[in-house]
């Protein structure tokens, strides 16, 4: 007995069949687009982290030898009995580093591709090393208002009558070494976060 819906039903699933096929094909290879895609912008990213976390590690140890330098003339000339004027040292150039490739990626969304224990650490570390430079911008400011203006009458307006150098100087003199050992820990932290980049590709 021949089906009662003829052939036209036939055609119509066969059809309908076809149109499956074609948007499940056009699913397929619009989500493999996105993939790809996706890809290639972590990889842009994870290039610009691994050569932004690169020259932090640089820099930071070159600021770090300076202050070491600065400070240790200054304890010197204390270990002689010597007055000299405080141990100080500013950041040349702008004060709180760029951070164009972290700041990049989180804009446009591609930090939610990397691996989350690899952003939450990222994150971490930007929030740490930023901030160390804002504290060194208030150090800044004590040594633009104490220190230079000071210098020009020369080391004994840095020492009390005591013959010891004046507590806020000390001070100073304190906060800028816990500065160059931040500065030490930052560029390991950097060469650490770096090498996981490189290994894993931020997946």
């Amino acid at each position: 007995m021949s089906d009662p819906r003829g052939p036209r039903f036939g055609r119509s699933i066969a059809e309908l069949f076809v149109i499956f096929v074609g948007v499940s094909a056009a699913f397929f290879v619009e989500n493999y687009r996105e993939g790809r895609q996706e890809l290639q912008e972590l990889e842009q990213a994870v290039d610009g982290l691994v050569f932004e976390l690169g020259h932090y590690s640089e820099r930071t140890l070159v600021h770090a030898s300076a202050i070491e330098r600065a400070l240790g003339d200054w304890q010197a000339e204390d270990a002689l009995g010597r007055r000299a004027i405080p141990g100080d040292y500013t950041i040349p150039g702008a004060l709180r580093p760029p951070a164009p490739a972290w700041e990049t990626t989180v804009a446009s969304g591609t930090a939610n591709l990397l691996e989350p224990t690899i952003r939450m650490e990222l994150g971490w570390f930007y929030n740490e090393f930023l901030g160390i430079h804002d504290n060194h911008a208030r150090q800044v400011e004590f040594s633009e208002r104490e220190i230079l203006p000071r210098a020009t009458l020369g080391p004994d307006a840095f020492y009390g009558a005591d013959g010891r150098v004046l507590p806020q100087f000390a001070v100073h003199m304190s906060l800028l070494e816990d500065f160059g050992t931040g500065l030490q820990r930052m560029a390991r932290w950097a060469d650490s976060l770096r090498n996981v980049l490189l290994e894993t590709g931020g997946r």
